[in-house]
């Protein structure tokens, strides 16, 4: 407990070294947040001992590991072409983490991930996934290994086993997926669940049982399988108008980026744009897609009119099925967005920052845009 006081102390003492330089510390603005030591995933060892986080440096993230108590800090600076995505302490004396690069696989230029580990005195660093699975649909004599393209994707990290961690991987040739129980200090591993194919994503209870989520059961849920899939000429994305969402929209995205790419790719993708306001002047009706544009229509059919009647839809639900129709599901009056993807590499790192598991890309996604921050939805 004394040892988790210094470092909260340490950092109200940088953050009221930056407020100092303003007159009133109830109206610090946003560029003194921007201002604070950029220090993120902030982990204790489990002992107690030591604390390591990531700091940005000449645009990328060095791991620092520091003793609480005397002793020189160490910083881990990023490795030529990866950069450093999350770190957590496996155990009193080993700090694990992921890396991510750009990589060309199969012709596709994409991005991947590595999972590495390195004692707390930062000389004794191991990459601790090998690829060395030898899939049954490939010939033994015709097999070179390939490494599976995201290796980071920790299951469970064994609080009562803290040697060890459960990573699953999918396959590399056959499109099977496994669980593999990794000593975190040398990649040493045994098979925990076998591979199995159409896994979404593998989950362990409290018991460290390991079991699967399956991907038909997910496409299910979002009202669509297999046969339906290949049958459709077009799939909507339709959610409210408002900031919430535009919200839905995003994770609705994620899912067919993640799990059903072939409908970008294929042009069959698309996302309703139902409107955010009704505006009723005289006796014409116009729809406004968002603040932006109730504004031009006031502007271009208001003036020197009657008082319009402006009508906020909290949502779908709202709308009287005429309307509905009229705005949203009619082809010949609904507006709709094709989804399609001009840059895969950008947009597979956005996804990755923003909708995946790493919460300190998106922390850094923040703070640097902290002082340019003009509409903020909270």
């Amino acid at each position: 407990m004394k040892k988790f006081a210094l470092v909260a102390i340490a950092l109200t003492i940088a953050f009221s070294s930056i407020a100092q330089d303003y007159a009133s510390p109830e109206q610090i603005p946003a560029k003194a947040f921007a201002q604070m030591p950029r220090m993120s995933d902030v982990a204790m060892s489990p002992d107690g001992t030591y604390i390591a986080y990531m700091m940005p440096k000449n645009g990328r993230n060095h791991i620092v590991i520091q003793p609480l108590e005397g002793g020189k800090a160490v910083s881990i600076p990023p490795m030529e072409k990866f950069d450093m995505r999350w770190m957590r302490w496996a155990n009193n004396e080993r700090l694990v983490f992921s890396v991510s690069f750009s990589a060309r696989r199969w012709a596709i230029q994409s991005r991947e991930t590595r999972l590495l580990s390195i004692d707390r005195a930062g000389t004794d660093l191991q990459q601790i996934v090998i690829p060395d699975r030898k899939p049954s649909s490939v010939k033994l004599s015709a097999y070179k290994p390939i490494a599976p393209q995201y290796q980071d994707n920790v299951i469970d990290w064994l609080v009562d086993d803290p040697e060890h961690i459960l990573v699953s991987l999918d396959g590399n040739f056959d499109g099977k997926s496994e669980v593999r129980q990794i000593d975190v200090s040398n990649g040493q591993y045994r098979i925990a669940r076998a591979g199995l194919s159409g896994v979404q994503r593998w989950m362990t209870d409290s018991d460290g049982k390991v079991s699967k989520e399956e991907f038909g059961k997910s496409k299910m849920a979002a009202g669509m399988d297999k046969r339906k899939a290949g049958n459709a000429d077009k799939f909507f994305a339709r959610a409210d108008a408002d900031s919430d969402g535009h919200h839905i929209t995003t994770l609705l995205l994620t899912f067919f980026y993640r799990h059903m790419p072939q409908l970008i790719s294929d042009g069959r993708l698309y996302i309703a744009l139902p409107p955010l306001f009704r505006i009723d002047i005289g006796k014409e009706t116009y729809w406004a897609a968002d603040e932006e544009d109730r504004v031009k229509i006031l502007k271009k059919h208001g003036e020197g009119r009657a008082n319009p009647e402006i009508t906020r839809f909290k949502g779908l639900g709202e709308m009287m099925p005429k309307v509905l129709w009229e705005t949203t599901l009619n082809p010949a009056t609904r507006r709709l967005l094709k989804v399609e993807i001009d840059d895969h590499l950008e947009t597979d790192r956005v996804i990755s920052d923003l909708m995946g598991r790493d919460a300190s890309a998106r922390f850094n996604f923040i703070m640097d845009r902290a002082e340019t921050a003009s509409e903020i939805d909270v």
